[in-house]
């Protein structure tokens, strides 16, 4: 569930903050595109809230959105406690009235969005973009501007931060075959998502969905991947790795086809797989990607849908030591664990 926590010092100052491009889009996407959350705000009561919505419209404006209300008068002093937490998803707008550097280090640890009115200008600049949705060309031709152009895995600098957990559905992802080698493509993938991982509280919990052969090979590339990101140094980050295979499906099941990537506020989607790149820095495949904000209206079903969709596919699968089909003796590796999926 999606959750808008706020101290009323936040709206307060809000009103008085500096007008930009990026505060003005705040606001819209408050009005008009987060809808059916649930607000956790520092009023003692419901008759104090409705008080304040006389004065302040923004109360009133918001009454109609959110689904549900909780009152946590210390809130402004239990922002930083992990009991506030326990009940949060992954999905979560922090609205509090302190300084950028402590929204800073909030975001950082937790792994969510943290507003104040001193950082909401530079901090809301990314979701702006996201919002709108906006795309990339995987290609080296000129005819693309540079600015959507897809010729680098330093194109997504910033656009998984901040996370929590990623889940990543590629049939393909792991082959390492000549031109889609792991070292130009998943690779580098997975220091963008895991950036700021050495800082998060909990483990960064990625999770893999893709096609291999047999058990030495999920061992072998869970192997590969967890030796490179400890190279690396993020040492934080559980990595599990989930075999696509369709007679696994469901009955009525739709099925997992288009290549994507989510995390808890971002939706990638690509018509190919991320095996972008040869090892000569040559393109494997003209290829579109799609980047959406998840918390946003307009693109929330699409997320969701995706969600539902693999939490189906894994309610079926299980492990089987004893299984006569050497494939399917090992479905999963180590476990089928994504906080996006609790």
């Amino acid at each position: 569930m999606k959750h808008l926590i706020t101290e009323q010092k936040f709206i307060e100052n809000l009103l008085n903050c500096p007008k930009c491009d990026n505060v003005s889009d705040f606001l819209e996407f408050i009005k008009d595109d987060f809808f059916g959350y649930e607000l956790i705000c520092d009023f003692k009561n419901i008759d104090e809230y409705k008080k304040a919505s006389e004065i302040n419209p923004f109360w009133e404006l918001i009454m109609d959105k959110y689904s549900s209300i909780v009152f946590s008068p210390n809130l402004s002093s239990e922002i930083d406690e992990d009991s506030l937490y326990q009940s949060l998803g992954e999905n979560n707008i922090f609205l509090t009235n302190t300084d950028e550097n402590i929204c800073k280090r909030l975001s950082e640890k937790r792994g969510y969005i943290y507003l104040s009115t001193k950082n909401i200008s530079d901090a809301w600049k990314q979701f702006k973009k996201s919002r709108k949705g906006f795309h990339f060309k995987v290609t080296n031709s000129n005819i693309i501007p540079s600015d959507q152009k897809f010729d680098s895995w330093a194109k997504l600098d910033g656009i998984f931060s901040p996370i929590t957990s990623a889940i990543i559905f590629d049939r393909y992802i792991l082959g390492d075959k000549t031109n889609q080698k792991l070292a130009q493509n998943l690779f580098p993938l997975l220091k963008q998502l895991c950036k700021h991982s050495n800082a998060l509280k909990e483990k960064l919990q990625i999770s893999i969905i893709t096609e291999f052969d047999n058990r030495s090979c999920i061992n072998r590339s869970h192997q590969s991947i967890m030796d490179f990101l400890h190279k690396c140094n993020y040492n934080n980050v559980e990595v599990n790795i989930i075999k696509h295979k369709k007679s696994l499906y469901p009955v009525g099941f739709e099925g997992l086809h288009s290549r994507f990537i989510l995390s808890n506020y971002v939706h990638v989607k690509c018509d190919d797989s991320f095996n972008f790149f040869k090892s000569n820095g040559k393109i494997n495949n003209d290829a579109d990607i799609r980047i959406d904000f998840t918390m946003a209206k307009s693109h929330r079903h699409f997320f969701k849908k995706e969600l539902m969709d693999i939490k189906t596919y894994f309610a079926k699968l299980n492990n089987n030591p004893s299984h006569p089909d050497n494939d399917m003796k090992v479905i999963f590796f180590p476990n089928l664990d994504n906080y996006l999926l609790e």
